[in-house]
Order: structure tokens, then C-alpha cells, then sequence
């Protein structure tokens, strides 16, 4: 990971300088963040399955080289249950921003950052 840091942090200005912004949430504005959030639960959010286990079931096999995320999930009763969902390699890497403007990128981050607005 920090080869892959470093490796962000060398090219991120000249990325920068040929007209690929590549922003954090965070750096989005109010616009932009409805674009995304819209885009998660359009395009995102339709294709993930949760994969509950708990001490009588059994470790779910978690793939090599696939973002999967620990998640607890609630029931109807309000009983929490810890859960895993594997993200659909089928999803693109990039989220894509329909909201542009001057000096905006075309572009939000990761899709793996959008799960944070679930």
C-alpha cells in the first residue's frame, strides 16, 4: 500500500496538470456529492449481497484480490449481525461524476469510497 501511496502522491500533479482531478468525497461540493450518492444507489447498491455468519455458520470464503467489506447489519427486531459483502468486480473502478464544472474532475475517486454513504 504505501508503494501505491507513493505512487498517487508522484503522479497526482501531473495527472493533475493533463486535466485528471482525482478528489476525495470530502473535496466534492454539495452537487457533486448528490451526483455520487444518486450513482451509488442507481448503480452500486442494487448489485451487493450481504453475507451474514455468525459462531454457527461458517467463515464465509472471503476471494483473493476482491474488496470485500465487514459490515454490521441490523434486522427488523434491531438485532445486530456481522455480515460480508464482496463487491461485484463487474462495478467500474471509478465513480463517475455527471456534475462538472471549471476545474472539476469528471471523475470521484474510488468506487470502494462510496460505501461510506450507505
Amino acid at each position: 500500500m504505501r508503494d501505491a501511496r507513493e505512487c498517487l502522491h508522484d503522479l497526482a500533479p501531473q495527472l493533475d496538470a493533463a486535466g485528471i482531478h482525482i478528489l476525495n468525497h470530502d473535496a466534492l461540493d454539495r452537487k457533486q456529492r448528490a451526483s455520487v450518492k444518486q450513482y451509488f444507489k442507481e448503480v452500486v447498491f442494487p448489485v451487493l449481497t450481504p453475507l451474514a455468519f455468525d459462531p454457527g455458520r461458517p467463515f464465509p470464503h472471503i476471494s483473493n484480490l476482491s474488496l470485500n467489506l465487514a459490515v454490521v447489519i441490523r434486522d427488523k427486531e434491531g438485532d445486530e449481525h456481522f455480515a460480508r459483502i464482496k463487491v461485484p468486480d463487474t462495478l467500474p473502478a471509478w465513480c463517475p461524476s455527471s456534475v462538472r464544472r471549471r476545474h472539476t474532475p469528471g471523475w470521484h475517486g474510488p468506487v470502494s469510497s462510496l460505501f461510506r454513504l450507505a
